[in-house]
């Protein structure tokens, strides 16, 4: 698994810069953010700036910093945690920037970082993108008539009616496990 495969299948890219979480929350900046979407609470629940981000109108730099930390959050990054981690306020404090971060890579790196406490450490969650290994398996299978088009996105393809088709489809052949499932290797790119 490499950061050509999150890429791949997540559209998440790499901009060039490292993600880094290097500053002070305390900075003038950070705190003028953070008391936007805090509103003099200390924690912010994920579906509380979900909230927060459907009820704005206007793509202002709030709005980019909002977005990008909820889809770390919930989708890129997520831990057992239902609380936004305010730390992702260090490496968005520019939000022209956002777009030049490595994302990908942060994300696969956080990912793995994860699954390998989850093994040392006896936790019962694993954090981190599971989606993306999920669709990478999918994404892997020589799977026959459920083939799908893989000029498109595998996060777009891999609906729940798509994802229905490929559990039965294991079932028959006898699941996961079984010599009859052929995960291929396909070259990309």
């Amino acid at each position: 698994i490499s950061v050509d495969d999150f890429v791949r299948i997540m559209g998440v890219k790499d901009g060039g810069e490292e993600v880094d979480f290097t500053g002070s929350m305390d900075d003038q900046h950070i705190v003028k953010v953070r008391n936007f979407f805090l509103g003099g609470k200390k924690l912010l629940k994920n579906n509380e700036l979900k909230q927060i981000m459907v009820g704005t109108e206007e793509a202002s730099d709030f709005f980019k910093v909002g977005f990008v930390m909820y889809a770390l959050c919930t989708l890129q990054c997520p831990t057992t945690s239902v609380y936004v981690n305010l730390k992702y306020l260090l490496p968005l404090r520019d939000s022209k920037a956002i777009a030049r971060k490595n994302w990908a890579s942060y994300s696969l790196r956080f990912l793995l970082d994860s699954v390998r406490s989850f093994k040392e450490n006896n936790q019962v969650y694993i954090g981190g993108c599971l989606l993306f290994l999920q669709l990478f398996y999918l994404d892997a299978i020589a799977h026959g008539s459920v083939l799908v088009d893989r000029s498109v996105l595998p996060l777009t393809v891999w609906g729940k009616v798509e994802t229905e088709k490929m559990k039965k489809w294991l079932q028959k052949r006898g699941g996961f496990e079984s010599d009859k499932v052929v995960v291929m290797k396909t070259e990309y790119g």
